[in-house]
């Protein structure tokens, strides 16, 4: 899980970008990713 500590829209939109790139690449040796959203207290992970 990553989560981050910056906040800022920037840093999200960066997190997102690379969430949606990240879901595109599929090969056995690296894990799915089948989320991104906000943890119970607001941070994005």
């Amino acid at each position: 899980m990553k989560v981050l500590k910056s906040e800022g829209r920037r840093f999200h939109a960066r997190l997102e970008r690379e969430a949606v790139l990240s879901s595109k690449v599929v090969h056995p040796n690296l894990i799915a990713l089948h989320d991104v959203g906000r943890t119970p207290d607001g941070k994005r992970g």
